[in-house]
């Protein structure tokens, strides 16, 4: 209710702004042209107020129609030759209101004036350029106004998601158990202690530096998705089978930083870490036609349906984050069993909206 009050409001407002600059227009044409010598205010407002219908309909048609379908898809050679054309056959209707109509009303006599009167309508279309122009720039700066501000939100909010997630990552429970295991490999003077820490020390560089950007290269997100997969490895040993698959062409894709990293946690946290049997995980990405394919899978203890419903809520920040980057160019599949969980993600990644700043 709020907001369809909020909708109408607007609208309202919007209305009066555009009766009070017509208004404002018809008041500056009369003194503009009845302070010239010889000129009578009450004539000038008169025949100023009879172009105005003329002059309102072909502001909003260039504003409305010709801008949307020509200046915003940048077809700028058709919106100049429509706008052009338009501005010539308002320019002819007015004339024909002018010998037809205006001056029967009001010098009761019928001109015989020829109507390809060059020099007159020539003077007809440039007395109508002027604040059509002006409406047109005040339409293009609003548009790019509320670009303006769309994109800062945009960077915000983004930005706001970004330190949440990054935040998000780096689970205390994930670092304890690393650290755990690299302790004990130590005091076994294992050769595994050297690779651990190295591992460890690839993620959190990746963390602090490479998730400050806006994008990184996919090579290096799923560099570091092979690290993570590595060190929990080690955690779980002989009872667990990671299958971690790369087809297409990766080189050169572009995506944002940890967008795939909670798929794959949220595998390991559901699935081996809540298991003492033998359990899989199952991850494939595929890239094709700069189209991202992203599978995870994974072997989990039976739950019943209302704590499935409940661990099901774990991922929708990352929906949002999806939504937040991808809008309308990303699909999220979630197949939500009693024993296994399985995503399939598929996204365009050249349609990212990110602004690189």
């Amino acid at each position: 209710m709020d907001s369809t009050f909020q909708n109408f409001y607007n609208s309202r407002t919007r209305i009066y702004w555009h009766i009070l600059f017509w208004l404002f227009f018809l008041l500056y044409q009369t003194i503009i042209l009845g302070s010239n010598e010889g000129k009578s205010y009450l004539t000038e407002f008169q025949w100023a107020a009879l172009d105005l219908p003329i002059q309102i309909l072909t502001t909003y048609f260039t504003i409305y129609v010709l801008i949307p379908a020509f200046f915003l898809k940048k077809q700028f050679i058709k919106f100049i030759i429509f706008f052009v054309v338009t501005l010539v056959f308002a320019a002819f209707l007015n004339r024909t209101l002018y010998l037809g109509i205006y001056q029967e009303i009001f010098y009761f006599y019928s001109s015989t004036e020829p109507f390809f009167h060059l020099p007159r309508t020539l003077k007809m279309i440039f007395s109508l350029y002027p604040v059509v122009v002006l409406g047109a720039f005040i339409k293009i700066g609003r548009i790019w106004f509320e670009h303006e501000k769309y994109v800062k939100q945009l960077k915000n909010d983004q930005l706001e998601s970004e330190i949440k997630y990054l935040r998000a990552q780096v689970h205390p429970h994930f670092l304890f158990n690393t650290l755990n295991n690299l302790y004990a490999l130590t005091l076994k003077n294992s050769k595994k202690a050297g690779e651990v820490v190295l591992k460890l020390s690839e993620m959190l560089d990746y963390f602090l530096y490479e998730g400050n950007q806006w994008k990184v290269s996919l090579e290096k997100e799923l560099e570091l998705l092979g690290n993570y997969i590595s060190l929990e490895k080690i955690r779980y040993g002989d009872r667990l089978e990671v299958t971690f698959q790369t087809e297409g062409t990766i080189e050169g894709q572009n995506i944002p930083p940890l967008l795939l990293l909670p798929f794959v946690e949220n595998s390991f946290k559901h699935g081996a870490s809540q298991l003492q049997s033998f359990v899989w995980i199952k991850i494939r990405t595929k890239v094709e036609n700069n189209v991202l394919h992203f599978h995870v899978s994974n072997k989990r203890k039976k739950i019943n349906k209302m704590e499935n419903k409940k661990k099901g809520l774990g991922l929708n920040n990352v929906e949002k984050r999806l939504d937040l980057l991808y809008k309308g160019h990303y699909s999220l599949k979630i197949n939500d069993q009693e024993d296994f969980f399985q995503i399939d993600l598929v996204v365009a990644l050249n349609q990212v909206k990110i602004i690189d700043i």
